[in-house]
């Protein structure tokens, strides 16, 4: 199994070879179709997360010291966004997430083309994730 450093690497490298940033949003809408939905039940004011411009649902748990993720939005480059922290966490142990630093959109021209409300509900679904694996 490849660490979570080496999946951010290739992810980052997925994401910069499709070219610039409109071939980048592209990428995140394609990967946005793989996300499963959640249900009217499990999107509700408990599973919101605060801060994002666009709605946005977490649901984190931990079995076996495993930490399993379930997300969902409204719109579909958040979708995209949240396919991609899903394959950087899911399956993934409490330390090896709070152990590494998020770069996946840093390290792309996303991050110069996406509005500050958007780098900051990204940031917001990172910290959700931790604070639910670190209570």
């Amino acid at each position: 199994m490849k660490t979570i450093k080496q999946v951010q690497s290739a992810l980052i490298d997925e994401i910069n070879a499709t070219g610039d940033v409109l071939f980048q949003y592209t990428y995140l809408i394609d990967i946005a179709g793989a996300l499963p939905s959640m249900t009217e039940e499990e999107r509700s004011i408990a599973t919101k997360v605060e801060k994002c411009q666009s709605n946005v649902w977490l649901i984190v748990s931990i079995e076996n010291g495993i930490v399993h993720i379930k997300a969902d939005s409204d719109t579909l480059i958040v979708r995209g966004l949240l396919q991609l922290v899903i394959r950087l966490f899911d399956g993934r142990t409490p330390q090896e997430i709070l152990g590494v630093d998020v770069r996946v959109l840093t390290a792309t021209e996303l991050s110069e083309a996406f509005a500050e409300d958007r780098m900051t509900g990204f940031s917001e679904i990172i910290r959700t994730i931790r604070a639910a694996i670190s209570a």
